[in-house]
């Protein structure tokens, strides 16, 4: 039985959700903010999975896979279809239409799953994934793992690294190849742009 103070906190969770929801279909970017509600939300009711149909995109919280590990947003199923259905190859992504839907998020959950590396084009976005990782990780409360920088490295910090790794789409053509030529890699997914 839900107490009444846990009904008046499920109440505000679901109209701060509904304004959320508005604000998402009317183009704002705001899928870190649904994901915190809805996990909070469904942590206290339902104990499950939340999801959530936002226009044609339905987004997952857990990026689709079965285990609960940790999960850090939301995803659009879509692109986590096309991922897995692509997987070790890489999931062909369009800039413009597949932005905002989660492809960062299925690398670090990837990342997080499988203790593997993420490659990505250039050092400044390697800064900004492994800034964005950190805070991912502090806020679910998992500080055991090694620095971000082991985990989000560029192509030319992959010299000598032996492991499994996940390919972002930053990474260019001629970077993929020499990832591909490292014996040491297995590359296990990723993203690449049309």
């Amino acid at each position: 039985m839900i107490e009444n103070q846990s009904k008046d906190h499920i109440e505000f969770l679901r109209e701060h959700l509904g304004i959320l929801t508005r604000l998402k279909e009317t183009g704002y970017r705001c899928d870190r903010e649904i994901n915190d509600v809805l996990s909070k939300l469904h942590g206290i009711v339902f104990k499950q999975k939340p999801t959530i149909r936002l226009g044609d995109n339905s987004f997952v919280s857990n990026g689709g896979k079965a285990t609960d590990k940790l999960r850090f947003g939301l995803v659009d199923s879509e692109l986590n279809k096309r991922f897995r259905e692509a997987q070790p190859a890489l999931a062909q992504v369009n800039a413009k239409d597949d932005r905002g839907k989660g492809k960062t998020t299925i690398l670090f959950n990837c990342c997080y799953d499988d203790s593997a590396l993420i490659v990505v084009g250039n050092l400044t976005i390697a800064k900004l994934y492994r800034e964005l990782y950190r805070v991912l990780l502090e806020k679910n409360g998992v500080f055991q793992l090694k620095g971000t920088a082991e985990y989000i490295l560029t192509v030319d910090q992959l010299n000598g690294r032996k492991g499994n790794a996940y390919i972002d789409e930053s990474v260019s053509e001629k970077q993929l190849q020499i990832i591909k030529e490292n014996q040491n890699i297995e590359i296990l997914g990723g993203f690449y742009t049309a």
